[in-house]
């Protein structure tokens, strides 16, 4: 509690000192772990510098992260490790797709009607990560060419969700006050306005509908109960003026998975990215992936879908 008062009253600073700056209050949803993140889970807007919403020192947290070289440790270790099965803390994990279908075979693991047992990759790295997205100019600029190399990376397609407690908030703000990368009708709300439209219950939904019938790479979705009471890890998104947060997970036994295999175009998938409750009663995001199906074809295409995200208040 110590903590969280701590960073309520650096919110409460930060807000004072840069009144044009939207510090989210931070949230945890009753009966989950406070999530693996950076600054306790305080969000980089909080450290907003003359307008660049926290990207300089998100950037300066990505760039000494690599140089702490704790994510090459663990790439280290899953180079270095004997021919097999890894055997991590969250049980056993492998190097590639294949390895991890040859094994499932090998121990005959059966699935219930309807389901098919299949690789899904988790994150390994419990740690916040940092992402410095395509459209930051850092790429473009030689005087950082060092920075750039050091920072550029390869993302795989782990299980995740879009937002979190911060994101959410942060998104929707964005979107009502300064239209910032809205695609749809364009929204003219002052700070107060936002206040109270934010004060009532709403959700961030992704609907997505398959252009033809879905031959390969379905949704794969996790029931809530199933990782509610899981601290997720954040994924920093640092775009030239924002940080953007996503959620990832490790693995755990007890998570159950749905899948949607064939979906047709007049079948819409819905995934709920936040909701603004926060006691527990309902879930708060939709923790997805998409799994190779192995009953279709080698040369099945893979999915095509439109997605539109929107923000529904109540």
């Amino acid at each position: 509690m110590d903590r969280l008062k701590a960073i309520d009253n650096h919110v409460a600073e930060v807000t004072e000192r840069v009144s044009s700056v939207y510090v989210p209050p931070l949230q945890l949803t009753e009966g989950q772990p406070p999530p693996i993140a950076a600054n306790g889970g305080l969000s980089y807007m909080s450290f907003d510098r003359d307008g660049d919403a926290g990207t300089a020192a998100a950037t300066a947290a990505a760039l000494h992260q690599i140089a702490k070289g704790e994510g090459q440790a663990v790439i280290d270790m899953l180079d270095n490790a004997p021919p097999g099965p890894i055997k991590t803390k969250w049980g056993v994990g492998f190097r590639s797709y294949a390895e991890c279908l040859e094994y499932i075979r090998a121990k005959n693991i059966k699935a219930p009607e309807g389901g098919v047992a299949l690789p899904l990759r988790y994150t390994v790295y419990e740690q916040p990560s940092y992402s410095i997205v395509p459209s930051n100019a850092l790429w473009r600029d030689p005087a950082r060419e060092a920075e750039a190399k050091a920072l550029r990376k390869e993302e795989q397609d782990i299980v995740h969700n879009d937002l979190n407690d911060n994101s959410g908030r942060v998104r929707c703000r964005e979107l009502l006050t300064k239209n910032l990368r809205n695609f749809g009708r364009e929204q003219h709300y002052t700070e107060e306005q936002a206040d109270a439209k934010m004060s009532r219950r709403f959700m961030s939904i992704n609907l997505a509908k398959p252009m033809e019938t879905v031959r390969q790479n379905p949704f794969v979705l996790c029931a809530w109960p199933s990782f509610a009471d899981q601290p997720y890890i954040t994924n920093y998104r640092v775009y030239d003026d924002r940080v953007g947060e996503t959620t990832r997970f490790t693995y755990r036994p007890g998570h159950e998975w749905y899948w949607f295999p064939q979906q047709k175009p007049n079948e819409v998938s819905m995934l709920k990215c936040y909701d603004s409750v926060t006691d527990g009663s309902v879930s708060r995001w939709s923790f997805h992936s998409a799994c190779i199906d192995p009953t279709s074809p080698a040369d099945a295409p893979c999915r095509k879908n439109v997605v539109v995200r929107s923000f529904v208040f109540f």
